[in-house]
């Protein structure tokens, strides 16, 4: 074991403890003293006499406890810091190195902004997938035509190209956004429609009472009978009233 040199405290005289292996040496002012243990040697230093009497104060310290070594070691108390430092100025001769300032760059800085909206002379037929193949389906039931509801939704798409929903690919993707323009736009097609057919008959009815276009209807083919309905509802009227005077000649009651 290294030879270790300590101190005791400042109470107990501050002599000068020397330690090697298991042996504890004080050199006290009389001469030095050896002591065979740690116990023995604070026993020494708390009564003052390189030989303690045995009825002698035990303080039932070990030895890093009493030298204060290892855990028993004081924390140093934090530094002392004065408020009124931090607002005195520099030192007059005080030597600052500052680092070089960057030069600025005359390089126009280029920001890459998305650009808004469906470009539909690259993507018309992107949307046209979408379309037949979520909406056809339910189009064809409806009665439309998918082609003229596909017209609708390109316009719809122009529209919001330039209105308060555009396209972007910061907020949804874009088979989502089509899917949300194709709703929105059939739901406005089919109440146009339904309006139209609850106040408008498109086409007549043929002899089986299927309805069909004018074009095609038997119109121009049948004729009209207004004037024969006419003259039959004129005839049948006078011969009944030439009935109803000759009974009244007679004296035949017609009631």
């Amino acid at each position: 074991m290294d030879t270790e040199i300590m101190f005791a405290r400042a109470e107990h005289g501050g002599h000068r403890v020397v330690r090697a292996n298991r042996d504890i040496q004080i050199e006290w002012p009389q001469g030095a003293q050896v002591y065979g243990t740690a116990r023995g040697a604070i026993i020494a230093l708390y009564s003052g006499r390189p030989k303690p009497p045995s009825n002698a104060y035990d303080p039932h310290l070990c030895f890093d406890r009493y030298f204060r070594r290892g855990r028993y070691q004081r924390r140093p108390p934090p530094p002392a810091i004065d408020v009124l430092e931090m607002f005195r100025p520099d030192p007059p001769n005080q030597v600052s190195i500052t680092r070089p300032e960057t030069p600025i760059s005359k390089t126009p800085l280029t920001v890459h902004v998305p650009a808004l909206g469906i470009d539909l002379s690259k993507r018309a037929i992107e949307v046209r997938k979408i379309f037949f193949a979520g909406f056809a389906r339910k189009i064809g039931q409806m009665g439309y035509d998918p082609e003229d509801v596909l017209q609708e939704v390109y316009h719809g798409i122009l529209v919001r190209n330039k209105g308060k929903c555009p396209f972007d690919v910061n907020k949804s993707s874009f088979a989502h956004y089509v899917h949300m323009v194709v709703g929105c736009l059939l739901s406005n097609y089919r109440r146009r429609y339904s309006r139209l057919e609850r106040n408008e008959q498109f086409g007549v009815f043929d002899v089986e009472g299927k309805e069909v276009d004018v074009a095609l209807g038997n119109l121009a083919l049948v004729e009209p009978t207004q004037d024969s309905i006419c003259g039959f509802s004129l005839f049948s009227d006078l011969l009944e009233q030439a009935v109803i005077e000759a009974a009244s000649q007679e004296g035949i009651d017609t009631q």
